[in-house]
């Protein structure tokens, strides 16, 4: 009888640990998976403001009547200037970042 008691409460113990541990491997499974589609969202947003960006400079080419690269490479120097990280990624180099979370 006494065996019994012990190896339920042993057998008690174990389950409890077995889903705690599944409990936190589940919540931090869970917040994987929202970081993974956060970076997705961040890159495609990245990817769409440099496409908003090439059709300024498309426009400014024109009423300033230099090329768009040099314009892009003027403002991207401002915007070093003043402490900022220059935007060197490529569209590619970001898809290849989308490509290696999904």
């Amino acid at each position: 009888m006494k065996e019994s008691i012990i190896t339920g409460v042993f057998t008690l113990i174990g389950a409890l640990i077995g889903a705690l541990l599944t409990y936190f491997g589940n919540k931090r499974l869970v917040k994987f998976e929202e970081a993974k589609k956060d970076i997705i969202k961040l890159s495609n947003q990245v990817i769409s403001y440099w496409h908003l960006e090439k059709e300024y400079y498309e426009v400014l080419a024109i009423q300033l009547k230099k090329p768009a690269k040099t314009i892009q490479s003027d403002f991207r120097k401002k915007v070093e200037e003043k402490d900022f990280d220059r935007p060197i990624l490529t569209e590619n180099e970001i898809n290849r970042i989308i490509n290696k979370w999904n």
